[in-house]
């Protein structure tokens, strides 16, 4: 069987359709978040829904590791392999359910900023347990004609399906949100993703240890009761919050550096730093901040081409990778993120014309950022995640990379930010645009430096 048609084969198969049912429920809580009243009901002043957006993305990386914890957890009190397995499948079809309860409450605008707080760290500590059963199932799921395809390629499966569901999923979420229709429409997805989670992984499991499974019930208990915890202090307490993100990479950083090679610590800082900016200003609605009023509905109609972007770029990688013989290498991904990184002079550009008045140029500069998000989502994502692929490290280990990953993708970023615009606010005369711009003019500047220290560093390793 061709490469080409095992891709598609296994696309058609695979676990990751579920994203279809998460999507949904995440969407609401990126980009076009601003343009739900129910928050501006809630948070009355700029930077109050600015570190609110912006805590979004922050409590996913704590939330990362919580949902390790809790993975760890299950393996103390669970030995048996498979009755394990059973029993978490078993918990993951509840969380459809639980996420309709949570979406209701971010989204109806009937609940203060503490109460959103809270259920934002549940509502994201779901979603991740989720995202990990996909995970769970996809390195049970035996591909289709699997000696055909290469790491690479197999790298790209996940890509290609999000991507995909990507573009339907925005396209729905966009034309309900026009409907006002957006929360009946989530809590239909949450629905159907019970529906999908119970005949494509609940129904094969035959008969299941009731004790195994509270066990397993008791340790994702202790992760939502942990991660609604996390909310309250985020609500209470942004600073300290922030330097639990810090301390946390600062503490991972030191054990992938001791359990792996040391100089990925370097190039998965400066990897996911450049991702960060881009995957930040989306989903945080930094970049719909930026614009004037009049000029944000251009931004809420070109949206829906973010994810199409997103899926050329993946189709132009996987053919690239179809016709090419040689295997990834360090060097290969050093150079590759180096190289990408240089995009994010242009980004430059781009954040500073969406804050003009100039329809056309904000219209151009709009679909130059979604077209530079594609690229360093998928270069930066694809050459990070093949440190795992092509290293014969541990599953242990290998889970310790990809929630070190997520954390520095979600966390570090939007800290080291919402730290240089608290600065400006405090110590300037700059109006709230203002600030936003200078702030995010100066991160990119520090990437870009800190992209040059790190190739200089590494190419002599």
């Amino acid at each position: 069987m061709s490469p080409q048609r095992a891709f598609l084969l296994n696309c058609i198969r695979h676990p990751s359709i579920l994203y279809f049912c998460i999507l949904p429920v995440y969407v609401p809580i990126r980009a076009l978040a601003e343009s739900i009243s129910s928050f501006n009901q809630v948070f009355k002043d700029d930077f109050e829904r600015l570190y609110f957006f912006s805590d979004m993305l922050i409590i996913g990386a704590i939330l990362g590791l919580i949902t390790w914890l809790t993975v760890m957890l299950t393996e103390k009190l669970v030995k048996d392999v498979k009755q394990k397995s059973d029993a978490l499948t078993m918990v993951g079809f509840f969380c459809p359910f639980l996420l309709m309860l949570t979406t209701y409450i971010l989204l109806s605008g009937r609940f203060g900023g503490g109460a959103l707080y809270m259920t934002m760290g549940v509502h994201f500590f779901l979603l991740s347990y989720l995202g990990n059963q996909v995970v769970l199932h996809t390195k049970r799921y035996q591909l289709i004609a699997e000696n055909s395809l290469s790491n690479e390629i197999k790298n790209n499966l996940m890509s290609f399906i999000v991507n995909t569901l990507g573009i339907i999923v925005t396209i729905l979420f966009v034309g309900f949100s026009f409907l006002n229709l957006l929360l009946p429409f989530t809590l239909a997805t949450s629905i159907c993703g019970a529906v999908f989670y119970y005949f494509r992984f609940v129904r094969s499991i035959g008969s299941f240890n009731i004790q195994v499974f509270l066990k397993c019930l008791l340790s994702f208990a202790i992760g939502a009761l942990l991660a609604l915890l996390c909310g309250a202090l985020m609500y209470r307490w942004h600073n300290i919050a922030d330097a639990l993100v810090i301390v946390i990479i600062a503490f991972l950083s030191i054990a992938i550096a001791i359990k792996t090679k040391p100089r990925y610590v370097m190039l998965c800082i400066n990897g996911a730093s450049q991702y960060s900016i881009v995957v930040y200003v989306l989903m945080s609605s930094v970049l719909l901040f930026l614009f004037d009023d009049q000029l944000s509905q251009i931004y809420q109609a070109v949206y829906p081409l973010e994810p199409v972007f997103s899926l050329i770029v993946v189709i132009i990688g996987l053919r690239l990778i179809l016709r090419k013989k040689s295997q990834t290498t360090d060097a290969t991904i050093r150079q590759n993120i180096f190289l990408f990184g240089m995009l994010m002079l242009p980004l430059l550009w781009c954040f500073y014309t969406i804050g003009s008045a100039n329809i056309a140029w904000v219209l151009l500069a709009v679909i130059i950022f979604f077209i530079i998000y594609a690229i360093v989502e998928y270069v930066v994502m694809f050459n990070l995640r093949q440190i795992i692929f092509t290293n014969q490290y541990s599953n242990q280990t290998n889970t310790l990379l990809s929630t070190y990953l997520n954390i520095l993708y979600q966390g570090f970023i939007p800290v080291i930010y919402l730290s240089i615009a608290s600065l400006l606010h405090r110590y300037s005369m700059m109006a709230f645009k203002e600030v936003l711009l200078s702030s995010l003019l100066i991160l990119v500047l520090l990437v870009i430096i800190f992209n040059f220290i790190t190739q200089l560093t590494l190419r002599k390793c």
